[in-house]
């Protein structure tokens, strides 16, 4: 599990490192490239924080893992909201694979209210077995419509390319 969200990290990273140069090289809108640039410093942000989270285990360092697993998800909904629009302002990509997105920022938007104002769960604190099967189905939920977004996001990425 730990290996795979530092290779999550390091997937996000490397996609937006390379995010902006789709606009750059379809010469699409301004706003799309000023956009897909700002996507670039936050997804690799968003990567380093995921990577964390895999670095730092709950067991190992609960501090650091709750630090970079909230802030992972915090900076990507910010993340998501930017690639959205950089989507809907392009020239060349069709509007409808924003909306793929849009249902992702608005889940996670559920999600971060989950873990920001749900239930507290760690140690030494007080949590039922229902506060646990919330916050963990929750966090695979949105882990699984974050890789359904990003598949159909690729798919209008590679219609573009065309």
């Amino acid at each position: 599990f730990n290996s795979s969200l530092i290779l999550v990290g390091a997937v996000l990273i490397i996609f937006y490192r390379h995010f902006n140069k789709l606009f750059l090289f379809k010469k699409d809108s301004k706003k799309s490239i000023f956009l897909s640039k700002i996507c670039q410093y936050i997804g690799i942000l968003a990567g380093v924080m995921f990577a964390g989270v895999g670095i730092f285990p709950h067991d190992f360092h609960f501090g650091a893992h709750v630090f970079f697993a909230n802030g992972a998800f915090t900076v990507l909904l910010g993340l998501s909201a930017i690639h959205t629009l950089s989507f809907i302002f392009s020239s060349h990509i069709q509007a409808k694979y924003a909306f793929g997105y849009i249902v992702f920022c608005i889940l996670l938007s559920i999600y971060l209210y989950i873990i920001f104002l749900g239930p507290e769960i760690g140690p030494a604190r007080q949590f039922s077995e229902n506060d646990l099967i919330l916050q963990v189905v929750a966090q695979k939920m949105i882990v699984l419509s974050f890789i359904i977004s990003m598949l159909y996001q690729v798919s209008g990425i590679k219609r573009a390319l065309r």
